[in-house]
């Protein structure tokens, strides 16, 4: 074999090795990301609620859970796309006068979808009046899941990361559905990326074996 097949074939096995390991690399730091992700929800599951905060930090309180002086409002919105048991429906974006953050939207939970798509869910009746609220800092993307006047119509305003609470529990006005944490396990990214690294494996000795039987070959010849 002469000397530019040769280059040719290491230059080909380089590049197959690299992508393998490339995509070990993408796939262990997705793996990464989601066990630091569960770590900090894991922690803020056992840290004691904050009462009644001045000031939300969305990056730093994400996943805490507060309680919460105030009142509900009349005013909700509908977050589509969300399933409860097996069924299609919305959770409830009620407003909220806090007694400390002022006007905003806790997720009360989940109802059912209305009968066709011009019947647009009702949220259950809430009682008026002073509550104090146990809530989990949310911030997400909502916009793309929000309704506009029209509720089966997506909205048109720019996407946005949206500070949010998910109620757990109240004094006068219980979460309509329990709303659980995400799952909490990290999926199969470190098994990809172990398998991704076995293949760069058996590329780069593949290619050693076969390239020693063809010198030996070769030198045969």
């Amino acid at each position: 074999m002469n000397f530019g097949k040769k280059l040719l074939l290491w230059l080909g096995t380089f590049l197959l090795v690299l992508l393998c390991l490339i995509a070990a690399k993408w796939q262990l730091n997705k793996g990464l990301a989601i066990t630091s992700k569960n770590e900090a929800i894991s922690a803020q599951e056992t840290a004691q609620p904050v009462l009644n905060p001045n000031h939300i930090d969305a990056a730093k309180y994400q996943w805490k859970k507060l309680k919460l002086d105030g009142e509900f409002l009349n005013s909700y919105r509908l977050v589509r796309n969300q399933y409860f048991n097996g069924q299609y429906g919305f959770h409830i974006l009620q407003d909220f006068k806090s007694i400390s953050l002022g006007k905003i939207s806790i997720d009360r939970g989940w109802v059912k979808a209305g009968k066709n798509a011009e019947t647009p869910p009702l949220a259950p009746a809430i009682f008026p009046g002073p509550d104090r609220i146990l809530v989990r800092v949310r911030s997400e993307f909502l916009n793309t899941h929000l309704s506009g006047n029209f509720f089966a119509i997506p909205s048109t305003k720019k996407v946005t990361r949206e500070v949010y609470f998910d109620q757990l529990d109240g004094q006068n006005n219980k979460p309509i559905t329990p709303i659980d944490l995400p799952d909490l396990t990290t999926g199969p990214h470190y098994a990809y990326a172990f398998q991704w690294l076995i293949f760069a494996i058996v590329i780069l000795v593949g290619r050693i074996i076969i390239g020693r039987k063809l010198y030996s070959k070769a030198d045969r010849t």
